[in-house]
């Protein structure tokens, strides 16, 4: 009799245990934002996942340390530019913009492929890097993931100056936008 009663004991004690270790994962998985539950979560918030996309990257670049260069690093590749030093070729790929010059692979910096590169289905690794031209001379550069959300980094007075269906201003110069068509 008292076996069986401590049997019964030590399975209730492993149910609850169990329930509260499922609940624990399940309510982390709620509260992560960029796991496949906080991104239901947030969807049915009314966040679509590229507006989530571009809103995380705005939290990335102001939270994130080795993110800090990456204006300094926009603005040396614009002069680069300038001096006819830069890789890539002209490919206008994003739909606002009349002169893009796409930067060769090689020109993406370590830090970025690090902190934000990803690969997308067909292999290739985004994001992909241009310097958007204003008769002929750098403005501001672009990465983007498929010209559906992405960063754009221009010199501190550099104001957000193109159609998207939304944007983030990080920093003086720095912005995230999202397009939804």
């Amino acid at each position: 009799m008292f076996q069986k009663h401590t049997i019964r004991i030590l399975v209730v004690l492993a149910v609850v245990m169990l329930t509260v270790f499922g609940l624990i994962i399940v309510g982390r998985q709620f509260t992560n934002n960029r796991s496949t539950l906080g991104r239901m979560k947030r969807w049915c918030n009314g966040e679509y996942y590229v507006e989530q996309k571009a809103n995380d990257l705005a939290y990335d670049l102001r939270h994130v340390l080795a993110l800090a260069q990456i204006q300094p690093w926009a603005l040396e590749t614009m002069a680069r530019f300038r001096a006819g030093q830069v890789k890539g070729h002209e490919e206008n790929h994003l739909y606002w913009a009349k002169q893009v010059f796409l930067l060769a692979p090689e020109e993406m910096p370590a830090f970025i492929k690090a902190q934000l590169g990803e690969t997308n289905k067909l292999g290739d690794v985004q994001p992909d890097g241009s310097i958007i031209l204003l008769n002929g001379q750098p403005d501001y550069i672009v990465l983007d993931w498929g010209a559906t959300y992405g960063i754009v980094i221009g010199p501190t007075n550099y104001e957000f100056s193109f159609a998207a269906s939304g944007t983030n201003k990080v920093a003086p110069g720095i912005y995230t936008f999202f397009a939804s068509y």
